[in-house]
């Protein structure tokens, strides 16, 4: 399943809109575990914008009331674990907004990165101190 929203006219800094990608993440996540009843699913969220790890990661209560309700929908539904980093050039998600050739969106679409098809592929969580990777 697949879910994209376009970017509102008002002025939206890059930051809240990431965070609203993972919240959009969080709800379809939520939405596939209801509708196909899996028990034990192993789920990995994995965003390129060290910020939105920054804020899941974050315990204090200084945010703002737009980042504090996201971060909020996020903690509830996921374990800090669960979510990942991944490079901008690995992730498939801007595709759609580059000038690619339609195989390259269609097969990164739907095959994701390539280190995800790796056999000896462990993702490990995104901590704390992601900005020294």
């Amino acid at each position: 399943m697949g879910k994209s929203r376009v970017a509102p006219k008002r002025a939206v800094t890059i930051p809240c809109l990431e965070l609203q990608a993972a919240t959009l993440a969080v709800k379809v996540a939520d939405l596939i575990k209801t509708e196909l009843d899996y028990r034990n699913l192993t789920h990995y969220f994995w965003t390129y914008f060290k910020t939105v790890l920054d804020y899941i990661n974050n315990d204090s209560k200084g945010f703002h009331v737009f980042v504090c309700n996201r971060v909020e929908k996020i903690r509830d539904s996921t374990d800090i674990t669960d979510w990942r980093y991944v490079c901008t050039e690995e992730t498939p998600a801007d595709l759609a907004s580059r000038r690619e050739k339609i195989q390259n969106i269609t097969s990164s679409w739907l095959n994701g990165p390539s280190f995800l098809n790796q056999p000896d592929f462990r993702p490990t969580p995104a901590t704390h101190n992601i900005h020294t990777k």
